[in-house]
């Protein structure tokens, strides 16, 4: 996903193979996309798939306990349109500055 360059709306890039040969692109789709931002947590996961493991993983090499909770720090734009790397390093710098109280 990424801008366009006139509106700076989000689109969405989509390659359009050739009917002749597979390894070669003919046309490109563009999508624009917006995004709901009032979206329950458990729905947020469910649409990461994988991506959500991969944010949790890098989070915890940090030593940093994980909270699903810290997916509501990122806008949905940014949880969709970013890297799980840029997403978690956004996340480690909010948990440096601000840990969620721990009940023990």
């Amino acid at each position: 996903m990424t801008r366009g360059s006139n509106d700076d709306r989000n689109i969405i890039i989509i390659p359009i193979f050739s009917a002749t040969s597979a390894s070669s692109i003919s046309n490109l789709m563009l999508l624009h996309a917006a995004f709901n931002e009032q979206v329950p947590l458990s729905v947020k996961i469910k649409a990461l798939g994988g991506k959500h493991e991969r944010i949790k993983n890098i989070v915890q090499e940090t030593s940093a306990a994980w909270n699903d909770t810290y997916l509501e720090w990122v806008q949905m734009e940014e949880l969709f349109g970013q890297s799980a790397e840029k997403t978690a390093e956004y996340i480690i710098s909010r948990v440096a500055l601000n840990p969620l109280p721990t009940f023990e």
